[in-house]
């Protein structure tokens, strides 16, 4: 992973009590400039708790009420915000929902450059992303999976 002039690692303890961590870190010193095509890799953490989303929290997920569309992406968790030329890998998701319904009946909307609406990529199903389809299954696949498979939902 080629850094062109810096890198920047931060640790964060979030928990009221103190402890020790230790670190080891390698890097390699390169004697000459990388070429000017050379990609750089760029990962983010990013975390929501409560996660607000555009509903009151005591609607339900099959709800009449959550079957009004969201037209134009306002209120949607954020997964990745950036400017400039590049590729989008992917991303890791994790989902503690705590109403005991379906989370997964978001839309994914990806908003590329100056679009408004509609999006340049949009899909319904939040577990559409990742390849499932009806609710999350017990199952994984060269290039996606489910690594924490808690339970199946009643009633989906």
């Amino acid at each position: 992973m080629p850094f062109n002039k810096h890198a920047r690692i931060e640790i964060e303890n979030q928990n009221d009590k103190a402890y020790f961590q230790c670190f080891y870190i390698d890097y390699k010193l390169y004697q000459n400039p990388l070429s000017e095509d050379t990609l750089y890799f760029h990962a983010h953490w990013r975390r929501e708790h409560p996660t607000n989303g555009w509903a009151p929290p005591e609607i339900q997920t099959n709800s009449l009420e959550t079957q009004v569309p969201n037209l134009d992406g306002r209120n949607n968790y954020v997964i990745l915000e950036t400017h400039g030329a590049g590729q989008y890998i992917d991303y890791n998701h994790s989902v503690a929902h705590f109403q005991g319904t379906w989370w997964g009946e978001s839309d994914d909307m990806i908003f590329i450059d100056d679009d408004t609406w509609s999006p340049s990529m949009h899909v319904t199903g939040g577990e559409d992303y990742f390849f499932q389809r009806w609710v999350m299954q017990k199952n994984a696949y060269p290039f996606c999976d489910i690594t924490i498979h808690e339970e199946d939902v009643t009633n989906y």
